[in-house]
């Protein structure tokens, strides 16, 4: 048998290893965003003085404080990261970034670094534990599911591709700001498109959207600007909303809108907004919709996950 040891993680000692073994197993599907966070560990580990000062509070500083490795003969091969999310006024754990040396994968790494993480979130009496799946790693899901996770939404990201001739076209002219009479409308979609599990995952609450000063101004003190779009074409509705926030590499696009009436309106959204933001962007669709609007925008997938849950109380 293979001589391992699973430890909690140590952002003084680890952070490197981390780094580099993240990189190997997931550069094949990496963005921007997650080269940037792979170079941000790297200089983070090498200054110690910053990585005594985070060891209370890694949270603040988007370390991989919570979570476990596993060793073997003296390197990290395996990792598996925890982090809180609020949620329904309490907290879960969400999992994360399991990666396993590909030399290494059918040892049974990623199911100890699994056990151990699973052990360690009901020891602190977290109500729920969430995760995220390719959906064509049919091994990862079959072992979620084995210790009791099921799948609540199968979700698609997709990204522009640059230079793309349909996303420099034309948006129509029915494209229009928000109003304050829009807003449940918009809620309603809101809720019915994006799970609040979702939403969470991603930092966002859906009151967030709704129109007034409050939100406005708690908006210019995070230092960014939430836009709303809409656009009528005939009885179809939907909305767009984005969020400028200048040290971000892309954009992530909401949409809210009817999925059996308005899906047509999409991608007229998607070009328009594009427009105006330039760069790049994301948008967050179930599996499934919006697939010949989106591509006849000039989006391409990024990658499809199952989103699972298991209950710990």
């Amino acid at each position: 048998m293979l001589a391992t040891n699973i430890r909690p993680i140590n952002i003084q000692t680890d952070l490197e290893q981390i780094a580099d073994l993240l990189y190997t197993c997931f550069r094949d599907s990496m963005d921007m965003d997650g080269e940037r966070y792979i170079q941000y560990l790297k200089r983070f580990s090498r200054a110690k003085i910053f990585s005594r000062a985070a060891l209370n509070h890694p949270e603040r500083y988007a370390l991989p404080g919570e979570g476990f490795v596993c060793e073997c003969d003296g390197r990290i091969v395996g990792n598996i990261t925890l982090s809180t999310i609020p949620f329904d006024n309490k907290f879960v754990y969400q999992i994360s970034n399991v990666a396993v040396e590909q030399d290494l994968r059918g040892e049974g790494i990623a199911k100890r670094l699994t056990e151990v993480a699973l052990r360690y979130v009901e020891s602190r009496e977290i109500h729920q534990v969430w995760l995220q799946a390719k959906h064509d790693n049919k091994a990862a899901i079959h072992l979620y599911e084995s210790y009791g996770f099921s799948t609540f939404a199968k979700r698609t990201t997709w990204r522009n591709q640059p230079g793309s001739l349909f996303l420099a076209s034309e948006a129509p002219k029915t494209i229009q700001k928000r109003k304050s009479m829009d807003w449940e409308f918009q809620r309603r979609m809101l809720q019915e498109l994006h799970p609040a599990e979702v939403l969470a995952a991603y930092g966002i609450h859906i009151d967030e959207f709704r129109p007034g000063f409050p939100n406005h101004l708690r908006d210019v003190l995070q230092n960014r600007v939430k836009v709303h779009w809409r656009t009528s074409e005939g009885p179809q509705s939907a909305f767009i909303t984005y969020d400028l926030i200048p040290y971000k590499a892309y954009t992530n696009l909401w949409f809210a809108f009817e999925k059996e009436r308005s899906v047509n309106s999409i991608g007229s959204l998607a070009i328009f907004a594009h427009r105006r933001i330039g760069g790049d962007i994301r948008i967050n669709l179930p599996q499934g919709i919006g697939i010949q609007q989106m591509e006849m925008s000039g989006l391409v997938p990024l990658n499809t996950l199952f989103w699972m849950k298991r209950s710990l109380v």
